[in-house]
């Protein structure tokens, strides 16, 4: 839901940037590394791996070539274990529950 996804973003400048040993200032491809929390279960691994392809294509078409040491990684984080506005995800689950 776009009005419960919040964003941060840290740059860092190309010259602290290493892949290989090498600078992304020294003519490596631009590069990134993405991490994104879902609650565990909630995604096939058919729908994880199309994710990674799309916003890789996505990242891509906004910089440019990527090096492929370009990372977006998905953390599954249990339904008890996190949440918002007070409330686990997982409250949420069984009080929307039928009974």
């Amino acid at each position: 839901k776009r009005e419960l996804t919040a964003v941060a973003v840290h740059a860092a400048a190309p010259g602290r940037w290493y892949i290989g040993g090498e600078r992304l200032s020294g003519g490596v491809p631009a590069s990134f590394y993405l991490e994104v929390k879902v609650t565990e279960g909630t995604n096939t691994k058919h729908e994880k791996a199309e994710y990674v392809r799309q916003v890789f294509d996505a990242v891509s078409g906004i910089f440019g070539p990527l090096a492929p040491a370009s990372y977006i990684v998905i953390h599954e984080v249990r339904a008890d274990a996190w949440g918002y506005a007070g409330q686990t995800q997982e409250y949420r689950y069984i009080r929307g529950r039928p009974l």
